[in-house]
């Protein structure tokens, strides 16, 4: 995925640094998230459905500070009233 960002940015005119390092943490994050999953399955102590708890536990504090921060959450809430 880094290769494959690389050469993308190779023809790219309007170059971004910020966009760029985005794109390099999330290649990061994703690594990170496969290895972890991959070292949990491995061991067994959680089994599939365990992990895929606690992998959307953990994910939880982090989707709601995303929608606080973009004003969506006060769209679920007042969904009926609008």
């Amino acid at each position: 995925m880094i290769f494959g960002a690389i050469v993308a940015a190779s023809d790219d005119f309007t170059f971004n640094f910020i966009g760029y390092l985005l794109i390099l943490i999330n290649d990061l994050a994703t690594a990170a998230n496969g290895i972890c999953t991959k070292m949990k399955l491995n061991a067994r102590d959680l089994g599939k459905d365990g992990l895929l708890f606690y992998n959307a536990l953990l994910m939880l504090p982090f989707l709601v500070l995303f929608t606080i921060f973009v004003d969506d959450l006060e769209k679920v809430i007042f969904r009926n009233q609008l």
